[in-house]
């Protein structure tokens, strides 16, 4: 399960637009070499872009949707985030957040195993803490996560929330377990989880733990 914002930033002289598509194309290459089945959903940094080009034989792009893993598992992928001062294009307002995703925690609740993977981490929370800085420029940490997303877990609780951006670490909200890996421009970051079972955070390489 990939968590967004998969794409590269483009450099000064290309198109951003093709960029960023081209990235997508990239990372569903990678995807598609795996020999794992690969969930995931586009972050605030990606493009909005069509579905129908991320989906293969072994992975599967979603943005704000519910599928069944089978066994009675449930996955609910959620690309949008509340606005930010960059402006892009996953960006909706708390009332939106809730109007789009209360029906998808609704349907999640129906399996005896949720899992919620939104790019949003949850507000208020030690997985949603960024750095900004004073206009003297004495830097300080504030909270950029989710209101809507931490009130929808704390009504639902699914076993496991999933969520990305700088700020790694997990917690409970409640029985659901939440994670973060973080986010780095230098390696791949996650988690390995089970049904009873959460082995941490750390440095992946694809397809395995180093």
């Amino acid at each position: 399960m990939v968590g967004g914002d998969i794409t590269r930033k483009a450099d000064w002289n290309e198109d951003w637009v093709e960029a960023k598509n081209a990235s997508i194309g990239e990372a569903c290459k990678l995807f598609s070499e795996l020999d794992l089945e690969t969930y995931f959903i586009l972050g605030n940094d990606d493009i909005e872009g069509p579905l129908s080009s991320m989906d293969g034989h072994n992975f599967h792009g979603m943005t704000n949707n519910v599928v069944s893993l089978g066994d009675d598992v449930g996955l609910l992928g959620f690309s949008y985030v509340p606005p930010t001062s960059f402006f892009t294009r996953y960006e909706r307002n708390e009332k939106e957040l809730k109007e789009m995703l209360d029906p998808l925690f609704k349907r999640l609740s129906k399996f005896k195993f949720g899992i919620a993977m939104c790019h949003a981490p949850p507000y208020g929370t030690n997985l949603d803490i960024i750095k900004d800085w004073y206009p003297g420029g004495e830097e300080f940490q504030v909270h950029a996560g989710s209101k809507t997303i931490r009130k929808l877990i704390e009504k639902y609780q699914p076993d496991v929330g999933l969520f990305v951006h700088e700020s790694a670490g997990s917690c409970r909200l409640g029985r659901t377990l939440c994670v973060n890996p973080g986010a780095s421009n230098k390696e791949m970051r996650g988690c390995v989880f089970g049904f009873d079972s959460f082995e941490g955070i750390g440095k992946f390489e694809f397809g395995r733990r180093v």
